[in-house]
């Protein structure tokens, strides 16, 4: 339930070689894809996808203010302890949703951004017709240091949310506006503990999933080579 709550998405893939009678090619799936006439499938598939992304995010949600109400009150009853936080959930749902539209308006800005640096190295060679090293250091690096100021707000975002928020206004009832002032205050009196926090929350998954892929890499080798 907890890695539910966290909302991961895990995909495995097997190759089995000589498994269809004929062989696909994506040269044969381009004309297709791209006929006018494919176009209103696109759009329908593209918002089909971004709706179902949506009722996920809040089934998680829900399942978030379960289960943190199942840990401290030592119950197994999720399903029931979900239904307890339905306005809790909803209105948390909805300012995670506002918080996570605008990193995406963002991400959009600094996308377009990245495109209009990368024409500009491509359209500013040197004499020999070659890439200049010295600008695309110079639109690389902005770009870079952009990306990855992006990636550290997306994931401060996701620990305050998810982890400050979400449990003021699971114990307290309150609401996401004073939750959040209640999280901000104690930021401000514990900067150091918090850092440090960040810093372990930041960096304990990426190790635990080393660990746990070295573990599966270990156990598919012994039962695949068996």
């Amino acid at each position: 339930m907890a890695t539910l709550c966290e909302g991961f998405i895990v995909s495995f893939r097997f190759l089995v070689s000589s498994t269809f009678p004929f062989d696909l090619h994506a040269s044969a799936w381009k004309p297709f894809l791209h006929a006018p006439a494919f176009l209103p499938v696109t759009i329908l598939g593209a918002i089909a996808i971004f709706l179902i992304g949506v009722s996920c995010f809040y089934l998680i949600t829900r399942l978030r203010f379960g289960f943190f109400h199942s840990l401290v009150h030592q119950t197994r009853q999720i399903r029931s302890s979900a239904k307890l936080y339905l306005i809790e959930a909803d209105h948390f749902f909805t300012a995670s949703m506002i918080v996570w539209l605008t990193f995406l308006v963002v991400g959009v800005l600094a996308l377009l951004l990245f495109v209009v640096a990368a024409y500009g190295v491509i359209a500013t060679p040197t004499p020999e017709g070659k890439l200049d090293p010295g600008h695309f250091f110079f639109l690389f690096l902005p770009c870079f240091a952009i990306a990855l100021v992006l990636l550290l707000a997306a994931f401060i975002a996701q620990v305050v949310l998810n982890d400050f928020v979400l449990p003021h206004m699971a114990i307290e009832g309150a609401s996401f506006r004073k939750a959040w002032e209640a999280v901000r205050v104690r930021i401000a009196a514990n900067k150091d503990t918090f850092i440090s926090f960040f810093i372990l929350r930041l960096a304990m998954p990426p190790i635990a999933g080393l660990a746990l892929g070295f573990a599966a890499w270990v156990v598919g080798l012994i039962v695949f080579g068996i």
